[in-house]
């Protein structure tokens, strides 16, 4: 017998009477499984015993270690989404269905996805599977923007706060957004107006690392924003690439924006 319940082990023969076991290779008439029977992704099986009431149901299955697993990747998911163990274990240690509800926490930085190296475009595609989307790698700093109506923090891909670097950033989205929240994944590039080409990362790593920006203002930035996580209150990491896409094109388009910066960077490609 497995549970992911550890109080149910404390109950005696008599008390044990009052549950229902319920078997992880059961058909799927089995109360509490037909959510996730026939799905591919493995974690809906996990979902769907977390979802179980422990007071009415004790789970069995013939592979701990798999079902281990499953809640493993759940956790470390939540890890990335709060990027706080002591959080994620406070949150889930008196109930354990607390890990299936993964939320985005404004000016709460979120572990950024990492690239993958390949070798070539048909293994960039064993990586990626297909469909996919294909956009510019630029030579510029990861910048993750919160914005909780008005209140703007930036991080790094460290999680680093470094607002106080991009001051006209920050003007930008209060000037724009004050009406609404989210978390927006980016890359910030320096960028020459004047010749109209993007500057290598050497010189804008200097608006990172001196303490007084105002020396460096003369580097200018443009940001490329290709990604949200959050939006007014919902956390949107689970819905697709493709989905996520449409919500971020939407804060900028049929809206009128007061520009400091260039909030997009294919408009400059274009004007070479």
């Amino acid at each position: 017998m497995h549970t992911l319940f550890p109080k149910i082990i404390e109950i005696n023969i008599q008390e044990l009477e009052k549950f229902e076991v319920v078997e992880i290779s059961t058909p799927k008439e089995i109360i509490g499984l037909d959510e996730f029977i026939g799905q591919r992704d493995k974690e809906e099986l996990i979902k769907s015993v977390l979802r179980l009431d422990p007071k009415k149901y004790i789970i069995k299955t013939d592979n701990p270690r798999n079902l281990y697993n499953l809640f493993t990747s759940l956790f470390e998911k939540e890890y990335n989404t709060i990027s706080s163990f002591n959080v994620v274990y406070i949150d889930i240690k008196d109930n354990l269905q607390n890990i299936l509800k993964s939320q985005i926490k404004i000016f709460k930085p979120v572990k950024s996805m990492l690239g993958v190296r390949t070798n070539s475009i048909k293994d960039s595609f064993d990586v990626v599977k297909k469909p996919a989307l294909l956009d510019f790698k630029y030579d510029g700093l990861r910048v993750q923007i919160h914005n909780d109506y008005g209140v703007v923090k930036l991080f790094s891909r460290n999680l680093d706060d470094i607002t106080k670097q991009f001051p006209e950033v920050v003007k930008y989205i209060k000037d724009n957004f004050p009406n609404t929240s989210f978390v927006l994944d980016s890359e910030c590039v320096g960028f020459d107006f004047k010749k109209m080409e993007f500057l290598p990362f050497q010189l804008l790593s200097r608006r990172i690392l001196t303490k007084n920006v105002e020396s460096v203002e003369h580097i200018k930035v443009v940001v490329k924003a290709f990604d949200i996580f959050y939006k007014d209150g919902e956390t949107l990491i689970d819905e697709t690439y493709e989905k996520r896409r449409e919500i971020l094109e939407n804060l900028f388009t049929n809206k009128k924006l007061k520009q400091p910066i260039n909030f997009e960077v294919k408009n400059l490609i274009n004007s070479k």
